[in-house]
């Protein structure tokens, strides 16, 4: 996040630098905490629609639409992972 910027708006921000849409930020679904060596994060999942553009790969190699349990193969980092699997424990 940015200095003064709410999740919410770098969320929106990181959507369209990355993948060139406008969304509308929703309800908080999930937050994840993790501890690196050298840092610690909060990844925090909102519930998003998409309001302009196509999901294009701008600020990323590629994307793919998935459903939580696809992710099993997916080359995820440990907070990603424990993110999917309560994503994926909310839609159960």
């Amino acid at each position: 996040m940015e200095a003064g910027e709410t999740p919410q708006e770098c969320l929106a921000r990181e959507l369209a630098e990355e993948l060139s849409i406008a969304v509308e930020v929703g309800d908080m679904l999930a937050v994840v905490g993790h501890e690196y060596p050298d840092l610690a994060i909060d990844l925090i999942a909102f519930r998003c629609r998409i309001t302009g553009g196509v999901p294009a790969d701008v600020g990323c190699s590629s994307h793919e639409w998935v459903t939580t349990d696809e992710l099993d193969g997916y080359d995820l980092l440990p907070p990603d992972r424990e993110l999917a699997r309560l994503l994926d424990r909310l839609q159960a």
